[in-house]
């Protein structure tokens, strides 16, 4: 978990830097343009890696959900979670106990919204 807060702030100190010369006369070599690249990339990469299985903590395979789709409220149970960090990192799959009906949410959306009746 420390390696990535330093990968976070690797990325910000990069992202304030890009930003500060790009806005200013002053410009970066090469090497520094490219180091900041492979940073920030290395921040993404354990940020989404960190989404995901926050995400997988969050939302356990068996916890019974009330989300909210469209205009109406359904139960259901988390049934799996994304498998790749590079895709969708937060998307919970969810079986609607009614209707048998599988969807998909980003875990995002369902922090705001999502009631959890039962843990497993």
């Amino acid at each position: 978990m420390a390696v990535w807060f330093w990968l976070l702030d690797s990325a910000l100190s990069c992202s304030l830097l890009l930003d500060s010369n790009l806005n200013s006369n002053t410009t970066m070599n090469h090497a520094d343009t490219l180091e900041a690249v492979r940073t920030a990339s290395l921040a993404h990469t354990a940020a989404a890696e960190a989404l995901m299985l926050a995400t997988q903590k969050a939302f356990p395979i068996g916890t019974i959900v009330r989300v909210t789709l469209g205009r109406n409220r359904i139960e259901g149970e988390v049934i799996g979670h994304s498998e790749s960090w590079w895709y969708h990192p937060d998307y919970v799959r969810i079986r609607n106990t009614s209707s048998g009906k599988i969807r998909k949410f980003s875990a995002t959306s369902l922090f705001d919204d999502a009631e959890v009746i039962t843990l497993p």
